[in-house]
């Protein structure tokens, strides 16, 4: 980081170098699925009159190149649909109906490092909109061909749209997150009638920090050693200068 350090923060360049990195930043984002491709239009995938089932897959730009939906009706005598159109994925049930819909990215052509080399910290839903009488669980299962883990979070009605985070910390089991080959995301909810809207699904850098520059554990400098850590201005610095990094 010195290095990077000596050439974007010299005095007179701070600005140039904070766009720089940020940029680079950025482009550790990845985009599991934003919905633009591989349409599906109204009806979708739907099933009819539980216990039933129905399953489609599309191809497009996602991570992977396509996508799998699997459609589990587990109430009511109604329709249950999943959709793709307008860059949201939405999941529909009639007034009396309940269902799980899965979705699965797991085409990938190599294992993918989610953490973006420990840039990123956790998986981003965007939340579009939602209409639910009670409750909505969306879990994501995490899978690097042996181990699997997984996270759930459940929404009450009164959630708003927007971003939710599933930080890696929270995930239980011992898939290897640097190495993933499959991702699935489940939605649920505890009660009928639900209509629910996701327009993206993708990875973000984490927290960047400025830590000082010394040899750990000689000067208890990393993460794991409680280092000193400041967050990434223009007047505070450890070490030659500020190098914003995720560990020390």
């Amino acid at each position: 980081m010195n290095k990077s350090c000596k050439r974007f923060f010299k005095t007179g360049n701070l600005l140039i170098g904070f766009f720089l990195f940020f940029s680079m930043i950025n482009a550790n984002a990845l985009t599991i699925d934003d919905f633009s491709s591989g349409g599906l239009p109204f009806p979708g995938v739907f099933a009819t009159g539980a216990p039933n089932t129905a399953s489609g897959s599309q191809a497009g730009s996602m991570l992977g190149g396509s996508r799998d939906i699997f459609l589990e009706m587990t109430g009511g005598l109604g329709t249950s649909f999943v959709t793709v159109e307008s860059d949201m994925l939405r999941v529909t049930n009639g007034t009396t109906e309940f269902s799980i819909s899965t979705i699965t990215w797991d085409d990938m052509t190599t294992a993918v490092d989610l953490t973006a080399a420990g840039t990123s910290d956790g998986l981003y839903l965007v939340l579009d909109s939602i209409d639910a009488n009670n409750s909505v669980t969306f879990e994501f299962i995490l899978s690097d061909g042996v181990n699997s883990s997984s996270s759930a979070i459940t929404f009450d009605p009164t959630v708003t749209t927007g971003d939710k985070l599933f930080p890696y910390s929270g995930f239980t089991g011992s898939a290897d997150l640097t190495a993933i080959t499959s991702i699935q995301l489940l939605v649920s909810s505890s009660t009928a009638a639900l209509d629910v809207a996701i327009g993206r699904i993708e990875t973000r850098p984490g927290q960047f920090l400025d830590f000082g520059d010394n040899p750990d554990p000689s000067y208890n400098t990393l993460l794991a050693s409680n280092g000193a850590r400041h967050s990434i201005n223009n007047t505070l610095f450890l070490g030659g200068c500020v190098d914003a990094e995720s560990n020390g």
